[in-house]
């Protein structure tokens, strides 16, 4: 365990976390690859879900549905363990009794330190996703080419509108799940060995995150396939090409992604944490 101290208070991170979190973010990935490569389609040419679905399967490999995941797997594990840590620690830190405002304040800074990790990765897996035509024949030499072509700091230039926009998101997704979860389990906090609570509160905290988000990751996404510059930039283009309803497209695919996604990723979590926890120190 990793513990600082600042002003009589302690921060503490537990290797638990870490492990548990680097477990769920690879499991989500590995099952929900397919549906974030259909919603990332969709917000860059438009176009309804089943034509995508079939576009791949008819005209190019189902392979394609997973064009993009070695460098999301890459930065998945690392991501999220100090995505959980930082969350629980922070937690640990700011509230005794889970009130909202320490859970918002956990939340924004796991989607930092998150973020600062996964946002490259993101950018290669983006630019390989809508790569229908094969420009790019493996994730480092999509790498390799945009930084050619566009410099290292296109790697980065969505990182500060990432955190922003993640930070609703997240924050969203863990005041729901947080409140789920404690009225399922009940004050005495026993938790349930068959990860029925935790599943129920993933599905709702998702698609709840997913539904009032949709807008802000649409903005991010145009910002990572390098469409535009900046987020101003980008809803002026994103009303006059498409209107208002343009920040809506891939909502469908985002929803079955996220809360799946969201249920997945927090029982493997507590799984995961729980099983090591137990284990004999």
């Amino acid at each position: 365990m990793l513990t600082l101290v600042m002003d009589h208070h302690t921060i503490s991170f537990e290797p638990a976390e870490v492990i548990a979190g680097s477990c769920a973010g690879l499991a989500e990935h590995l099952v929900m690859f397919p549906f974030d490569t259909l919603k990332t389609r969709m917000q860059n040419e438009g176009g309804a879900l089943t034509s995508h679905v079939r576009q791949i399967i008819r005209h190019e490999k189902w392979t394609h549905f997973y064009r993009g995941c070695v460098p999301t797997i890459a930065a998945a594990v690392p991501a999220h363990g100090v995505y959980f840590a930082l969350y629980e620690a922070v937690k640990r830190f700011a509230t005794d009794d889970g009130s909202v405002q320490g859970v918002a304040l956990a939340a924004a800074c796991a989607t930092a330190g998150h973020d600062a990790v996964s946002v490259p990765f993101d950018v290669v897996k983006q630019r390989m996703q809508v790569d229908g035509k094969m420009q790019y024949n493996s994730s480092l030499e999509c790498v390799r080419s945009i930084v050619a072509r566009e410099g290292p700091s296109v790697l980065f230039r969505s990182l500060p509108a990432t955190i922003a926009l993640n930070v609703p998101h997240f924050t969203t997704h863990w005041i729901v799940y947080e409140t789920i979860k404690r009225y399922l389990i009940g004050p005495d906090e026993v938790e349930d060995e068959h990860a029925t609570n935790f599943v129920l509160a993933g599905l709702t905290a998702g698609a709840c995150a997913a539904v009032i988000t949709t807008p802000l990751d649409h903005i991010k996404t145009q910002l990572q396939l390098g469409r535009t510059m900046n987020v101003a930039q980008t809803i002026r283009f994103v009303l006059a090409e498409r209107g208002l309803r343009g920040f809506w497209v891939g909502v469908a695919p985002r929803v079955c992604q996220m809360a799946p996604s969201a249920a997945i990723v927090m029982t493997t979590y507590e799984t995961v944490k729980g099983f090591l926890v137990k284990l004999p120190q």
